[in-house]
């Protein structure tokens, strides 16, 4: 297997498939315990790869990593790219129980990778918090959406960042969420968010400042679509109280309320980079709101 210097880095054992711990992958079976069991025996390895080969495992309550260094593969991210139409070749986990499907739960250097998650019952997709440094979720899909074109899950965010610092979120795709599509509070600092696919969530990525500093993450390059006013704020991109965001080259198309949405939220000084967008729609390109501080606009095409 070809390894990357960046993957290399994060596997410190040998991989671990859960269907040695029982999982079966069926749609039917319920495989929680079988997935935890596989990376608890991860974390007693200082951290290795857990495999979940294709199929469909039935989840009810959160996945904790218990240990640094691990990562939970699949085999694909199980759509037809640019469809969100299933491809059973993939891995998907369909989650029925409530709060997030994963946590990193403050473990560092830990990632997720290769797989679609699909709920409509779950708060959260992914939680990158508490202290989870250095963290990945790379060419993951998050779907909220009940079958009947309405978005029930995900009522906090399809991935969300607290507390930890210096992880990236790329190659995603998420849509479907009620709320936010990727939402980043409480010392959200020095993340990258880029090259992702956001569509139909209530706000595309939020990145907020609750009296703890969020400073210093970069998006880049990512594709927001139909933010929507029900039951979101309607922007693809919300900075309410956050420093020094670099926002780059990102595309956004038909928001309800306005494609980006600055805010001082606690009264915080700020200085965004905003640079090279392509926005299209009716709506407001640029929203500065009270207590506004210094931003830069370069390049951006409305």
């Amino acid at each position: 297997m070809s390894l990357t210097k960046a993957s290399y880095s994060l596997i410190t054992g040998a991989p671990v498939n859960v269907k040695d711990f029982g999982a079966v992958g069926d749609g039917v079976t319920n495989d929680t315990a079988a997935i935890q069991a596989a990376l608890d025996h991860a974390a007693t390895l200082q951290g290795t790869t857990v495999f979940m080969p294709a199929g469909n495992y039935l989840v009810t309550s959160t996945l904790l990593f218990t240990g640094h260094s691990t990562r939970l593969v699949g085999s694909g991210r199980g759509i037809i790219p640019g469809t969100y139409a299933l491809d059973d070749g993939g891995t998907q986990i369909d989650y029925t129980g409530s709060g997030y499907v994963i946590s990193f739960n403050g473990k560092h250097y830990c990632e997720v990778a290769d797989l679609t998650i699909r709920s409509t019952t779950a708060s959260g997709g992914i939680y990158c918090g508490d202290i989870a440094h250095y963290f990945q979720v790379n060419r993951v899909v998050v779907d909220g959406q009940n079958g009947a074109g309405v978005a029930t899950g995900f009522s906090s965010a399809g991935i969300a960042i607290e507390r930890s610092y210096y992880g990236t979120i790329q190659g995603c795709d998420i849509a479907n969420c009620a709320a936010n599509g990727i939402f980043g509070f409480r010392e959200c600092n020095g993340n990258f968010i880029q090259m992702n696919s956001i569509r139909q969530c209530g706000t595309g990525i939020r990145i907020t400042d609750d009296t703890s500093n969020s400073d210093g993450t970069q998006i880049i390059s990512n594709e927001i679509e139909s933010a929507r006013t029900d039951p979101g704020s309607g922007y693809a991109i919300s900075l309410l109280g956050a420093d020094s965001m670099m926002v780059i080259g990102n595309r956004i198309e038909w928001t309800s309320n306005g494609h980006i949405f600055i805010n001082s939220n606690v009264g915080v000084a700020q200085l965004h980079q905003l640079l090279g967008y392509v926005l299209e729609g009716p709506a407001p390109g640029i929203i500065l709101g009270d207590g506004t501080g210094s931003n830069q606009v370069v390049g951006t095409y409305i």
